[in-house]
Parts: C-alpha cells; structure tokens; sequence
C-alpha cells in the first residue's frame, strides 16, 4: 500500500502582504477528508497527538485556546497529584491489575482450559518427574503383587520377596530374602577422584616436586580423605546387582550375622508363571543365580565365592544410630557385655556355601478385592508411593533341608519338618524414615494362622521423586507440604485360621496406642512394643505385644536412596515373642487370642516419637 501524501503545512509570514493571500492549510476537517486511511492505522502515536492539538489550535478562537490550555493545565494537576512513591500511579494500576484479572478468570473459564490444566498437573507432570517404568509395573501387576515389577531400570529401585521358616519343634528360624537393586546412575567416584589427582601432578610436574603420585599415601591430605569417601560409595552394594541374603536364629556362633550374596544384575530372572492358582490369579517364580524361588519352595546354591562384605565404617555408622534411637526409645543406653555392643558383628561368617530345597503346601494367600488390591488395600491404586508391601502367604507348610558348608566340612543345617512358613514382600525407591515390623504365624493354640504388622513413617509421594521436589519447593505452600505429606501409615491382617481380618490405615482404623518399654528384671534385659488399634466401623479393637531380648537383632542391608547402596538400615530379631488379642467391641467377644514363638520384629528409625508428638 502506498502512503499517503499529505500537503506540508505553511508557516505564515509575519507580513501585512501575507494577510490578503488564500491560507493555504487545510482545515481539520479537510485534512479528515483527504486522509481516510488514518483511521485504519494504529493508533497515533503521542508526537502525532500533539501536532493535530497543535494545527487545531492555530484555526481556533481566542475562547477555544485559552478553554483548551486551561483543560491541559487540569490534566497536569491532576497527573502530579496522582502520582505518589516511586511516582507511580497506584489507582491506574490498580484499575490495571484488576482488568487483568478479570481478563485471566474469563481466559481460564472456558472447559477447553480447565480440562488442559487438569491433564497438565494429574497426567502429564507426574509421567514427566516421576519414574513412568514404576508407574507402569503397578499398574499392571495390581492384582499380582507377588510377581517381580518388570520393565523398571531408572533408580534407585529395589525389590525383594522375604520367605521365613519355624521348625515348630527346635523353634529354629531361617530366613532367605531374593532381590534386586538398582540404584541413581551415577560415575565412578573414585575414577573421578584419580582424575583430579592426575590433573594436580600434570600441574605441579618441576624438578621440585618429590611426590610420588602413584601412591595414594602420597597425596594431600584432602584429596586421600576424598579417596576414602568416593571407595566407600563405589563398594560392590552400590552397583546395580541381584542378591540372596541368609540369615538364622541359632548360628554356631553369634557373630555370624547375614550372608550376602551378591550377583550381576544379568543373573537375575523372572521366570514365566507356571502352575499357577486353578483360576490364574496368584503365582511367582524368579531365579538368580543357580537358585530358585516361587510360591512352591526354593532351591538354595548360593556359593561362597559370591559372598560380600559390607565396609566396616557402614556398619560403624549403623551402630551409632541405632544405639542413638534405642536409647531414645528405652530411656536408657543398653550396654551387652561391657563393649559397647548391643547387635550381632556382622562379618563374612567364615565362607560358607548354602544350598538344598525346600517345598510348600496349603499355602493361605491374600484374598483380594476390588477395595484391597493387595494389603495395602486401596492405597494399592497410589503409583508413586515410596515404598510398597505385599503380602504373599499368610501361612503354608514347608518340607525339607538347608545344608551350610564350610568346604567338605557341614557347617550347619536346618530341617524344615511340617514348618510353618511365610512369604511377604517390598520394593519401591526406598525404606521408610521410621518403622515398626511384626511377624508371626507359630502361634500355641491356632496352628495355622498367622499376624502380619507394617507401619512406617509414610510419604504420600516419594521423596526421591523430582516431583517432591518441585511440590515442596513452592513458595508459601512448600514448607506446609513438606510437613503434611506424611503421616503413619499401617497395614494390619490377623489369619484365625479360617478368615483374614485387615486392620489397616485404609480400613478406617485408628492407632490409639504405640510404646516401648525396657525390662531389666530378668537376666537379660528385653524390650517390649506394644500397639493398640480401633477399628470403628468393623467393630474391632485389636492390642498386640512382642518381647525380645535387647541385643538379639541382626542387622540386614535395605535400600539407602540418600546413600545411592544397599546399606545396613534393619535390626531384625527372629525369635520374639508375639501376643495378639483380637476383640469384637460391638458383642463384646473375642475373635483370636494367642501367644507364639519365633516371631519377627524390627523397629526402624523412632517411630514412637512421631506417634507420640
């Protein structure tokens, strides 16, 4: 489009020829009419504002000019009143700020938008910050939870099955937990440190220089102590790997500890299920290794070679907490045998080989629902969660033998004859900060049934997860979150031997009572937890009681997402003593009351303090 020309105004001569000539201007009016592109022009500019006001002025009468300059005089007043700290004008932008505002509500209101937001903060975020793998194998073994989660490779993630045994007549225990591990992807940390070393000597290379490079004793103070650190997070549990740990209630000797055994990650294998359930609803088979494990026994080849030691200073630091955390709990700090220790050494227990096989039957599964999934019950449907637990078999028979040898020599056995056994499991990113765990199912008078008692410290969302960190980062909001993510979570079931009660968070149940208490009246000090649970809408008060002797737990290697390694986070004692009442409260009637031996029991981090507060 051309532009439109405009005639140049003429200035007036100041001349009394001047005043018999034509003026040559044009007058608004004209100028109007010989410019009607003007009008689809943005709008004009303040220069342009002010030429019109001034050609205006010149064909105006004496009464416009001076009406006009006092109306410019008005709007000047008016601007310097206006205008206060910072010469802002906080009525205009007040006016502003609420136009934009109506603006937005009205942009924003329209369905189209509201249901973008929503796919926005519910779908695409968390598939975004949050591990879509984990998301995708709870989805898909909702109703299978014993199966191993396959198709997960981002970490840290673990996963582990925990069968348990009780020879009812020597009251021997042993326990076998399969798993995996994988954990962050992270370097080599002590290739990095040998890196910067190498830089340093590339450096400081001159006929000066008398350190030997090669020898590590030969470096700065700082950088040996950056060795040390990067040797401890590169130890054989931080890499990505399969395992087998065993551990017994009556070792030849108290030392004794776990074994862990340790594979490459490739030795792992979910098998396909066969023999499954007559309906196809419940089943399990893995391999590592050489060994076996489903719903119908394990087979145990676990050689010696593949052994593991976790590094002293790991299980130095376990130690310190713990003791710091009991005796929080117990008021008093529990000194065994005049050292200081008050848990089983865990070392390599001399090289011993396990092997042999044991089989199963009359295995009492989880019944599942709709509503409960699994045990966890309707929080089963939450794909993001720390960690989860499954309950496998409630109780079953188990037949055969675990030998252990010390090369030719027999080192140990167990025999399972007729023993009650048990299978539960977890997995996820990571251990809670705080739990309580009890186990049992070789109970005096009811000799199939079984308890199972899981409460922790949960996050509604993981922790590990990026998400958590962008929902506790928010302004105002991010600290109340961070504190309101958790809560105590528990999942209660009580066998009877015909019926599975579930007493958990998700049923409306409420804990009204958690304590620990010491006992130093007999000849070796034991403590006891104690809970209390109402369950208001089944009718049901249930009170439960373990004892165990102080000292009697083993320490087990979990998961340490802040550590990025298997690491001994779990006292575990296999021999406590387990009392259950279960109460109707509407009939006034008891529904199960026992005693049983062999139970397990781990108290982890000091959940008693957080139910307490």
């Amino acid at each position: 489009m051309h532009k439109l020309k405009t005639r140049r105004p003429i200035r007036r001569k100041n001349n009394d020829d001047d005043d018999d000539k034509s003026d040559t201007r044009p007058s608004a009016g004209e100028q109007e009419e010989t410019s009607p592109r003007m009008a689809q022009r943005s709008p004009p500019s303040k220069t342009r504002e002010a030429l019109r006001a001034k050609l205006a002025a010149r064909n105006a009468t004496p009464d416009e000019v001076e009406a006009m300059k006092q109306e410019k005089s008005k709007k000047k007043k008016k601007s310097s009143s206006q205008k206060k700290e910072g010469g802002y004008d906080f009525e205009s932008l007040k006016k502003d700020a609420i136009d934009l505002f109506d603006t937005t509500v009205e942009t924003f209101s329209s369905w189209p938008v509201i249901i973008a937001l929503i796919v926005l903060v519910v779908v695409v975020l968390p598939l975004y910050y949050l591990d879509t793998g984990l998301i995708v194998a709870n989805t898909a073994n909702l109703f299978r939870p014993e199966k191993f989660h396959s198709g997960i490779t981002k970490g840290p993630y673990f996963e582990g099955w925990y069968f348990k045994f009780v020879d009812p007549e020597t009251k021997d225990v042993l326990a076998v937990i399969p798993g995996v591990y994988i954990p962050r992807t992270t370097e080599n940390q002590t290739a990095l440190v040998y890196a910067r070393a190498a830089k340093l000597q590339a450096s400081s290379k001159s006929k000066f220089d008398s350190k030997d490079w090669s020898d590590p004793s030969e470096w700065p103070a700082d950088l040996q102590a950056e060795l040390a650190e990067a040797k401890l997070a590169d130890q054989p549990t931080a890499n990505e790997h399969a395992f087998v740990m065993v551990f017994r209630s009556n070792p030849p000797t108290p030392e004794e500890g776990v074994m862990y055994f340790q594979y490459d990650r490739d030795q792992f294998e979910a098998l396909p299920d066969t023999n499954v359930d007559a309906a196809g609803k419940f089943g399990f088979r893995a391999r590592i290794g050489k060994s076996l494990f489903s719903h119908e026994g394990i087979f145990l080849d676990l050689n010696k070679n593949d052994l593991v030691d976790v590094d002293p200073r790991d299980f130095n630091e376990f130690y310190a907490k713990s003791l710091t955390e009991r005796t929080e709990r117990l008021g008093k700090e529990i000194l065994l045998n005049g050292d200081g220790k008050f848990l089983r050494v865990n070392k390599k227990p001399n090289g011993l080989s396990v092997s042999g096989e044991i089989k199963f039957a009359n295995m009492v599964s989880f019944p599942r629902s709709w509503s409960a999934p699994g045990v966890m019950g309707w929080f089963s449907y939450f794909p993001f969660l720390e960690c989860y637990h499954g309950l496998v078999s409630q109780h079953h028979s188990a037949n055969g033998k675990i030998v252990f040898m010390d090369g030719s020599k027999v080192a140990g056995h167990f025999d399972a004859r007729d023993a009650d056994g048990y299978i539960e499991k977890d997995w996820g990113n990571n251990f809670p900060l705080s739990w309580v765990w009890i186990a049992s199912n070789t109970f005096a008078k009811n000799k199939k049934s079984s308890l199972m008692v899981s409460m922790g410290d949960v996050p509604l969302l993981a922790p590990s997860n990026s998400l958590y960190q962008v929902v506790t980062g928010l302004p105002l909001v991010g600290p109340w979150l961070k504190r309101n993510l958790r809560f105590i979570g528990f999942l209660i079931t009580v066998y009877d031997g015909k019926t599975t009660h579930l007493l958990g968070y998700p049923q409306g149940c409420k804990l009204i009572d958690l304590t620990t208490k010491l006992d130093e009246s007999t000849e070796t000090a034991r403590e006891t937890v104690t809970l209390e649970i109402v369950c208001t809408s089944q009718s049901k008060k249930l009170s439960v009681e373990a004892n165990r002797v102080v000292g009697s737990g083993i320490p087990l290697l979990g998961p340490r997402a802040d550590r990025n390694r298997m690491f001994p986070i779990i006292e575990e004692s296999l021999n406590a003593i387990v009392t259950v009442k279960l109460e109707d409260t509407k009939s006034s009637s008891i529904l199960f009351s026992d005693k049983s031996y062999g139970g397990g029991l781990e108290t982890g981090g000091n959940l008693f303090k957080k139910f307490a507060a």
